[in-house]
């Protein structure tokens, strides 16, 4: 064996508990990365699934005026699952005394 490797093993038998620590460390910090990288994947996967079990709509149609003819019309169509017709209103609140 040459003086390297005599070196080696010297340093790691002459302090057994430094030895051991790192080795544990090694352990610890190996198995970290492989369960992160391991709940990446599986959240991944879960949250496309959960996200795909709400059937979301493929598309969001933005049409003015549009009354409950329009909306039969469009529930109507070839290759439409479904039709959902909103309305919104906006508006901003004052309040007396504050300038804009």
């Amino acid at each position: 064996m040459s003086s390297r490797w005599k070196k080696i093993w010297a340093d790691f038998w002459g302090n057994k508990s430094r030895t051991f620590i790192t080795m544990i460390t090694i352990a610890v910090g190996t198995f970290a990365v492989g369960f992160n990288s391991n709940l990446n994947l599986y959240m991944n996967e879960s949250m496309d699934g959960d996200y795909l079990s709400a059937n979301p709509s493929e598309a969001t149609v933005y049409a003015y005026p549009m009354d409950d003819d329009m909306v039969e019309l469009a529930r109507e169509m070839p290759g439409v699952d479904a039709v959902e017709g909103r309305s919104t209103a906006g508006g901003k609140l004052v309040r007396s005394g504050e300038n804009d």
